[in-house]
């Protein structure tokens, strides 16, 4: 079982199903296929990207998105994916216990969590395991039986996990001992976020928490209206330290920019489309992690809208009609996009042009299909290649300059989360918890 992320996703939290019946106004005039519909997003263009970034080894893959800003880029690494070693690190994903928790890395450790909460450490390197801490999954009667494992984050001396029963925990990143617990009145189903002193931990209700990452204290709580259904996972906040502002987006479709000090709103933005039509769902969703780049804010819903905002005005510079739950990449001056749709977007970022695009579904063997079983995960760009990682393992090799598919790998073995990349390797964590290592 996958913990589903794109636009067609079948994995829902409902609340009260009543509740969504009487209050979603019912679209009129003819009824059309989403499918079949076809719009400009479904244009293929053939332009090359004149410039990609030189590579860059990357150290530490420390939160979601490798940093505050979720500034990715182009990173070092071998490509043809040689594996050097695979560890088991717990239970994997079934029926009743999923995981949309990433590995992180940091001072040449991997740190893993399973679907049980069960925290692991393992040198890089060698694969040695380091230590072990199973995180309680019951406290104050408040328990999520679906999704324990939400998410890592290491800094310093500390690795913070968040989990599906409202448990924020502070661990030693040496020892592995427990330091502080912090139990918040909801399920927790996204990667929480290092701001400078601050965690930032989202519940499933709206509600943005930012605790001392020292004791866990509450320093300021913002919320907006909570909704009835939403797909599971969610979108890491982003964090400027120039600027000082938290940059949210939350399951209503809303982006919210707020004061890091003391937890105001400076402004926000619905995220939303105004075609029924063109929607693939009528769930508004920010799935994806918002961006922040030299004052803008890059930021995409479910709800086919891709926006660049000024991040100071809440201007919008730009806006597309594309849709995804899947994190984008920021690499030079170019976003890549993975859609709904299964189409990968180059998009120049500062005048939202299309580069090029390409359609995944047209590069499948004759058995395959992407559906709610199988779907591409974020991309991330390795020597200036994309590498795109579907959910039963094959990954597409991509030019980023032409859009041109160059290469696909088969790794064997489901994957829910993505690729990370740290010291010159690429990191998986399998949904049958298994650990593995490529150089």
């Amino acid at each position: 079982m996958h913990c589903f992320r794109n636009g067609l996703c079948v994995c829902l939290v409902v609340f009260s199903l009543m509740g969504c019946a009487q209050d979603k106004k019912l679209p009129q005039g003819e009824r059309l296929s989403i499918l079949d519909n076809t719009s400009y997003e479904d244009v293929t263009n053939n332009n090359s990207i004149t410039s990609i970034p030189q590579p860059i080894i990357n150290r530490d893959w420390a939160q979601n998105g490798r940093n505050t800003k979720h500034i990715i880029g182009n990173l070092k690494a071998n490509t043809r994916l040689e594996k050097k070693w695979s560890k088991s690190f717990g239970s994997g994903i079934n029926r009743r216990d999923i995981t949309i928790s990433q590995p992180v890395t940091y001072d040449n450790t991997i740190f893993v969590m399973d679907a049980k909460g069960l925290v692991s450490a393992y040198d890089l390197t060698s694969g040695e395991k380091l230590w072990e801490n199973m995180l309680s999954t019951n406290i104050s009667g408040l328990k999520d039986t679906k999704s324990k494992a939400s998410g890592l984050a290491v800094n310093e001396d500390t690795l913070y996990a968040t989990t599906g029963f409202g448990g924020v925990f502070a661990i030693e990143r040496i020892s592995g001992k427990p330091k502080w617990r912090k139990i918040l009145d909801a399920p927790i189903r996204i990667p929480p976020t290092i701001a400078n002193n601050m965690l930032l931990v989202q519940t499933i209700d709206n509600k943005l928490h930012s605790l001392d990452k020292q004791n866990g204290e509450e320093i300021w709580k913002f919320g907006v209206a909570s909704e009835d259904t939403v797909i599971v996972g969610g979108a890491s906040p982003a964090f400027d330290e120039e600027e000082n502002v938290v940059v949210a987006g939350f399951s209503n479709g809303e982006i919210v920019v707020i004061n890091a000090n003391v937890g105001t709103p400076l402004w926000s933005e619905m995220l939303t489309s105004n075609s029924d039509v063109n929607s693939t769902t009528n769930i508004n969703t920010i799935g994806a992690y918002p961006i922040i780049e030299n004052g803008t804010i890059y930021a995409i819903s479910n709800s086919d809208t891709l926006v660049a905002l000024d991040m100071r005005t809440g201007d919008k510079l730009w806006k597309k009609e594309i849709g995804s739950m899947q994190n984008m990449l920021l690499a030079g001056d170019y976003l890549f996009v993975i859609s709904n749709k299964n189409i990968l977007y180059a998009i120049e970022k500062n005048a939202g042009s299309i580069a090029w695009s390409i359609d995944i579904k047209n590069h499948l063997y004759d058995d395959e299909k992407l559906n709610g079983e199988v779907y591409a995960s974020q991309p991330i760009m390795i020597n200036g290649d994309i590498l795109l990682t579907f959910s039963n393992g094959k990954t597409f090799k991509i030019n980023a300059q032409k859009g041109i598919l160059t290469a696909k790998i088969d790794l064997d073995m489901d994957i829910s989360n993505g690729l990370i990349v740290a010291n010159d390797k690429v990191i998986v964590a399998s949904d049958n918890a298994d650990v593995m290592v490529f150089q």
